[in-house]
């Protein structure tokens, strides 16, 4: 089963759900529990358009006191679309029968659509709904006119367009949140290890150099103990800055922890990543940081030796880092690429 074909029953299985609740038991509390806290859509009468949750749930009330007995209903058609992992819309024909105040009503070819999405609770929500009821001006068994059902579906598509737009956006944002440290706005280290291994299995696949960079800013403390952390905020966001105006596009850069920063740099062996790296040392002891003066920082540089894992490749890179900081920090040190 593909991802989408999961994703598809997973809808048919909550559309099933609500329908159980919202049509053969009748259940208001139990069908409110799909709704997302933020759903709007089109009533069930003609000039019914509901923006406002408050006010699509007073219409879904009333639609429970008028209707209170079970109602059989059949479902000839369903059609399920699944926008991406957490969006999906299910659009169904539904043939209706129930009693109200002793009168036996049939509704035929009601039109249902519902713009799903899936919650952090791992639970599909109805952001968006739309139905449309047969009218008595139109015949018994006929829903509104084609022209008219036309002209809802169109609101209901740029509707379905615009909270899609909406959706990908607020997940887009949260996707850049959870990958970024929150201070220097670069890669966090999940993510610059993500960006490195994917990085290894390219080098290993088709064979060309990946190079690794780790700057950690010297005597780091003293800037916290003289000046506070304000300022020690500040001079690692200037050396986020720093570090990301010489990189070139292909390059990953991301805070390692602490005053630690780290570059994966495919497609250059070890000469071009100490040519890097010591540009930066150059940039780093010149920059004027504020309130501190000029500062410095220890460089360690190691280049991918094929079959390495991720973990052996950092430690060499950090060993080159710590021996910088060895002989007297304010220098690069090279680790080395032999056995």
């Amino acid at each position: 089963m593909t991802r989408a074909e999961g994703i598809e029953q997973e809808l048919r299985g909550a559309l099933e759900e609500y329908l159980t609740n919202y049509l053969s038991r009748r259940d208001l509390h139990k069908a409110m529990a799909f709704f997302s806290p933020t759903i709007q859509g089109v009533g069930t009468g003609h000039d019914e358009f509901v923006p406002e949750r408050r006010v699509f749930l007073e219409i879904y009330e009333r639609d429970f006191r008028q209707a209170p007995n079970p109602i059989v209903w059949e479902q000839p058609r369903l059609h399920v679309a699944v926008l991406c992992d957490t969006v999906g819309i299910t659009t169904c024909e539904l043939h209706l029968h129930t009693q109200i105040q002793g009168q036996e009503i049939h509704l035929n070819n009601l039109r249902q659509t519902l713009v799903w999405k899936r919650h952090e609770s791992g639970r599909w929500l109805i952001e968006h709904l739309h139905i449309s009821f047969p009218s008595t001006e139109h015949g018994q068994d006929e829903s509104y006119p084609n022209k008219e059902l036309e002209a809802r579906n169109r609101v209901l598509a740029r509707l379905v367009e615009k909270r899609t737009a909406q959706l990908s956006e607020a997940l887009e944002e949260q996707r850049q949140l959870a990958n970024t440290d929150r201070l220097t706005g670069m890669n966090n280290r999940p993510r610059i290890e993500e960006l490195a291994n994917t990085e290894l299995l390219g080098a290993q696949r088709y064979g060309y150099p990946v190079s690794a960079i780790l700057i950690d800013v010297d005597w780091f403390k003293r800037i916290n103990d003289q000046h506070g952390h304000l300022i020690g905020d500040s001079v690692l966001k200037a050396f986020a800055d720093i570090i990301t105006a010489r990189l070139r596009a292909v390059d990953h850069a991301g805070r390692w922890g602490g005053e630690e920063f780290l570059i994966i740099c495919p497609h250059i062996g070890m000469e071009g990543a100490l040519a890097l790296a010591r540009g930066l040392q150059e940039t780093i002891a010149a920059h004027p940081f504020p309130k501190v003066g000029p500062w410095t920082a220890s460089i360690g540089v190691s280049q991918y030796r094929p079959g390495e894992t991720l973990q052996d490749f950092f430690g060499r890179t950090d060993a080159a880092l710590y021996r910088a900081k060895e002989l007297g920090r304010n220098r690069v040190e090279v680790a080395p690429n032999g056995p």
